[in-house]
């Protein structure tokens, strides 16, 4: 996944010239092939299940490690690398609500609720999110409803205190046919 990530990042900010690029794309090619036979039905790969893997494995989630989660909510830490840039050294604002959803999702399954999924999720941005900076993002269930769970979660500088941004969320337990 390590070498995914340095992918992400490199093609997000090189400018080779014609003959790199056509190489580059002969090496993709040849890696689709290899992977191409393996592949397997939802569930089955790590890719968003693998728990000490950043993103927990999935390459499309920010880089973030989950340092706690339990009922009382879950805390990640990372970094937005430059696969994440929008412009000026700062991430793109559609990320940030990527990670408040996918870490809202973990919070609500650490504290024993019913698999679920969001129904809304409501972003307030406090100050621009730099690339590679490192981050701590604490997500909790503020109240639960039958089958609803509020949720509340905040992105910090790594000091702490400084407020990035800030997100509520509902999210809905599943019907026992959706599972």
């Amino acid at each position: 996944m390590a070498g995914m990530r340095t992918l992400q990042d490199l093609v997000s900010s090189v400018a080779p010239d014609e003959a790199t690029w056509r190489s580059a794309t002969a090496h993709l090619d040849a890696l689709t092939t290899l992977l191409q036979p393996h592949r397997a039905g939802e569930g089955e790969p790590p890719a968003g299940r693998a728990i000490d893997l950043p993103g927990m494995g999935n390459p499309l989630l920010p880089p973030f490690r989950i340092t706690a989660a339990g009922p009382e909510g879950t805390t990640v830490e990372g970094r937005f690398s430059r696969y994440y840039l929008g412009a000026n050294g700062i991430v793109l604002g559609g990320v940030v609500p990527l990670l408040f959803d996918w870490l809202l999702a973990v919070t609500t399954t650490a504290a024993g609720r019913p698999l679920s999924r969001t129904a809304y999720l409501n972003v307030e941005y406090r100050a621009p999110i730099s690339i590679d900076m490192d981050l701590i993002a604490h997500g909790e269930v503020t109240s639960v409803d039958g089958r609803k769970s509020h949720t509340a979660a905040n992105i910090v500088a790594a000091d702490g205190h400084t407020v990035l941004a800030e997100a509520k969320s509902l999210m809905i337990a599943l019907s026992a046919h959706h599972r």
